[in-house]
């Protein structure tokens, strides 16, 4: 219900609570939900609501940072995938388990890219 356009065939497969930055100057709270062919994120914070996405398909690699108030997770999109230029998703997570969320990542981005048919 808070993504309409998935397809009811696309399985959710990890959630985690996190903060998405897109760029530098924006921050939103909320869950990250990954299914078997996106990265989904729903936010609603101080009356706004922000649902964004990115595909499996455009996500090149994940890597992390740990902090010391919070971990970091980015998103290395492919440089044609984004339309506006933009060639990391950062996500800031809190009391995850870091290594264990990016090997989770990589593993259902390398099953979800293996998957696609060739010639696409």
């Amino acid at each position: 219900m808070l993504f309409p356009n998935v397809s009811r065939d696309d399985k959710l497969l990890l959630v985690f609570r996190a903060a998405w930055n897109p760029n530098e100057q924006q921050e939103f709270p909320g869950r990250v939900y990954v299914t078997q062919h996106d990265i989904f994120f729903y936010s609603h914070h101080l009356g706004l609501v922000l649902i964004s996405g990115v595909s499996m398909d455009s996500i090149t690699e994940v890597t992390v940072a740990p902090g010391k108030d919070c971990d970091f997770i980015f998103l290395h999109l492919r440089e044609d995938a984004s339309s506006s230029g933009y060639t990391r998703i950062t996500i800031k997570t809190f009391l995850e388990p870091l290594r264990l969320l990016q090997s989770r990542l990589n593993y259902l981005i390398d099953i979800s890219q293996s998957t696609e048919p060739l010639g696409q």
